[in-house]
């Protein structure tokens, strides 16, 4: 009993994080004026290596904010690992909301086949292939699968577990 692979920890992979996602935050957007009500707009986007300052990926958008209802599309290509480049095209519906202290908020309708729901970013997972909610892909948060044994000997020294988590990533 209790003997090599007794147990079944070797049996699940890690799930996939946001933060190993490609992400579209609407919120963004609006500051960058690239959603803003009544217009259209069609440019690129583009993801940079912050140590080499090398574009990683990028996709065109066309927004479209005059129409109901108002929409993004999206357009880009995806090469699978040894496989030919697929090209994608297709459309992300936007709403928005009216806040209680007045404005208006945009938000992205998730355009997974069922899902419909009302999210702030969508994410392309590094095996996916469109843009989806986080529900959709199961996605969860790297703080979340971080193990948290150390946190009572950082908060006895005085520190919040936010630094304990920041001091063990750097130390690790």
């Amino acid at each position: 009993m209790g003997g090599y692979g007794s147990t079944r920890w070797g049996w699940h992979s890690k799930a996939t994080t946001v933060e190993e996602c490609r992400s579209i935050e609407v919120a963004r957007w609006v500051r960058e004026d690239i959603i803003a009500p009544d217009t259209r707009r069609l440019g690129c986007w583009a993801w940079m290596n912050s140590y080499t300052g090398e574009r990683t990926a990028s996709l065109g958008y066309e927004v479209d904010t005059r129409g109901r209802p108002p929409w993004v599309r999206l357009f880009y290509t995806v090469t699978p690992w040894g496989g030919e480049p697929v090209d994608y095209d297709y459309k992300i519906q936007l709403v928005t909301t009216r806040p209680n202290f007045g404005g208006q908020r945009w938000w992205f309708v998730c355009p997974l086949l069922g899902c419909g729901r009302r999210v702030l970013k969508v994410y392309l997972p590094p095996s996916g292939r469109y843009y989806g909610c986080r529900q959709c892909y199961r996605l969860t948060y790297e703080s979340s699968q971080e193990s948290h044994k150390y946190d009572s000997l950082f908060r006895g020294m005085g520190y919040d577990s936010e630094v304990a988590r920041l001091l063990l990533k750097r130390y690790r």
